[in-house]
């Protein structure tokens, strides 16, 4: 959390450069205004990871669809013609993770 720490303090400074010298002199005001942004900013984070983490259990859940249209496309049961259809399916799924467009 240090590192994060760090690269906050470096991105708030930079944006601010006269909030050091007013953190020097007035301590509190300014303090107490980078300390909000870093709350802000640590939720702002915490709700950018729990995008990632289902961004990550979707693209999961999608890999398995695809293994599963694939083992069903060896299937006996299935028409050649029905086959056919459950592999370009896999194709396309592919495609989207990837981030291709037709």
């Amino acid at each position: 959390m240090d590192k994060v720490r760090e690269a906050f303090d470096q991105s708030y400074l930079s944006k601010f450069p006269n909030s050091k010298a007013q953190l020097l002199q007035d301590g509190n005001y300014s303090g107490f205004i980078k300390q909000q942004a870093w709350k802000a900013w640590q939720l702002r984070q915490a709700e950018v990871d729990e995008l990632k983490s289902r961004i990550e259990g979707l693209e999961s859940w999608i890999e398995g669809q695809i293994e599963n249209l694939k083992c069903a496309s060896e299937s006996w049961v299935y028409t050649e013609r029905e086959k056919n259809i459950m592999l370009s399916q896999a194709d396309d799924l592919k495609r989207a993770l990837r981030g291709e467009r037709e």
